[in-house]
Parts: structure tokens; C-alpha cells; sequence
């Protein structure tokens, strides 16, 4: 009973982050002695290596958890975005880098599909950092919860108003969850442009909801929906028909 409570919330999330460690452990077992950089280098080069190889562990709504809300002038109140996953993967992924090139630069040509591989590895490596680097220098202000509604700059480029929305709740699952923002009615909201692998907001079906990927909010997604809720205003109540005796 309880190893099946432990892999209740388990997903397809886990099973990328799994098959990732798994893959950086391989290269790890079957990678050449590293003799080109003299100690104590080599030693720092695996070790930041290993490092990244700890930070894959950990989903990025683990980093989520330390994002804090921020006051700014009137009442609007600032969610952050996922800017401290972004520096810890960016960082990683320097990390990772150095031993990887050295592996691929030892591994002997008579081994082309291991060579491929190393060098594959660091095309990619690099290329995940560049993209890091561009989410780290665009705002991490991502939702502004302001008096008229709802502003996300990054995300759609008008307010939505409060009395738009009818709920806002967590979905999904512990490692691949979003931020669902439901309306009363169909509702236009015209989404701004995305870059170059990111993430995606989805409208819902007919337009009655919106959905924000868990990935993209600096807070656990269940924290931002209890504050969302707490400003959403309720419906009015239908009037009585009781008439009493």
C-alpha cells in the first residue's frame, strides 16, 4: 500500500526527468578516463558534471516553491515568473558542459557512434543554456493582479477583468500541473506571441478558459489559484423561493 501511495502522482514528467538522470549516469559509465585537463580541473570538471546531474533530479515546481508575490505601487500585487528554475538549469547545464566536451574530445574515432553521441550531447547542452539565457532577460513579472483583473504581459496583452472569471484552480498532476483560469462567458483574449520554445497558454474549448503551464509560474500553482480565488467575486445568489408557511 505504500508503494503505491508513493507512485500515486507519478507521471509522464517523472518518467522524462528519470530517463534524463539515467542517460547523464550512462555517459558517466561508459565515458573514457578524462586526461586531458590536469588536476585539480579534471576533478572540478566531473564534479560540476555531478552537480548538474543532481539538479535534473528535481522537477521545476520544486524551484517554484520559493517564489514569492511583490507589492508594486496601488494594489497591484506582482506573481513571479520561473526565473530561479531557469538560472539553476542554465547553471547545470555550464556545469555539464566542460565534461562533456572532454569525453567527446578523448573518445577515439573508431568509436563514431560514441563520439556522435558526446558531441550531440553538447550541441544540445549549449543550445538549452542560449535558451535560458533569453528567458532570463525578458521580465519575471508574469502575472500583475490589479484592481480591473488579471494583466500578464508576457502571456496576453489586455486585462481580464474580474468578473470575467468564474474560478481559477490548479489541474494536472505534481510534475506536469498548470493554472486553469475559467470564465463566465466565452471570452476574446488575444494571446501574445511565443518565442521560440516556450511554453505555451492554451484557450480552452468555446474560449471559456484559459490555461497557464505550471513550468511558466515562479509559485506553486495550487498557492496561485487560492490567491486568484480570493479576488474572483462571487456569484451573486439566486433569489429565494421559499415563502414560509
Amino acid at each position: 500500500m505504500r508503494a503505491v501511495k508513493a507512485f500515486a502522482g507519478w507521471d509522464f514528467g517523472d518518467t522524462v526527468r528519470v530517463a534524463m538522470v539515467a542517460g547523464m549516469v550512462w555517459l558517466t559509465i561508459e565515458a573514457p578516463a578524462t586526461t586531458t585537463l590536469p588536476e585539480p580541473w579534471a576533478t572540478l570538471s566531473l564534479t560540476g558534471y555531478y552537480g548538474a546531474l543532481a539538479s535534473a533530479l528535481f522537477a521545476p515546481q520544486f524551484w517554484a516553491r520559493f517564489g514569492r508575490p511583490r507589492a508594486r505601487s496601488g494594489a497591484a500585487v506582482i506573481l513571479p515568473g520561473d526565473r530561479l528554475f531557469q538560472i539553476v538549469t542554465f547553471l547545470a547545464l555550464l556545469a555539464a558542459t566542460p565534461q562533456t566536451i572532454l569525453w567527446a574530445v578523448e573518445t577515439p574515432t573508431s568509436e563514431p557512434w560514441s563520439l556522435g553521441f558526446y558531441w550531440l550531447c553538447v550541441a544540445l547542452f549549449v543550445l538549452a543554456a542560449l535558451v535560458c539565457l533569453r528567458n532570463l532577460l525578458r521580465s519575471n513579472a508574469l502575472l500583475r493582479l490589479q484592481d480591473d483583473g488579471i494583466a500578464a504581459p508576457r502571456l496576453w496583452h489586455a486585462a481580464i477583468p474580474w468578473n470575467a472569471l468564474t474560478a481559477a484552480r490548479a489541474i494536472g498532476t505534481r510534475s506536469n500541473n498548470a493554472l486553469l483560469l475559467q470564465f463566465a462567458t466565452p471570452t476574446e483574449l488575444a494571446l501574445a506571441k511565443r518565442p521560440w520554445l516556450d511554453w505555451s497558454v492554451r484557450l480552452g474549448t468555446e474560449k471559456r478558459s484559459v490555461t497557464i503551464p505550471g513550468i511558466m509560474l515562479g509559485m506553486p500553482a495550487e498557492t496561485v489559484a487560492r490567491m486568484l480565488e480570493d479576488r474572483i467575486p462571487s456569484p451573486a445568489a439566486p433569489p429565494s423561493t421559499f415563502s414560509g408557511l
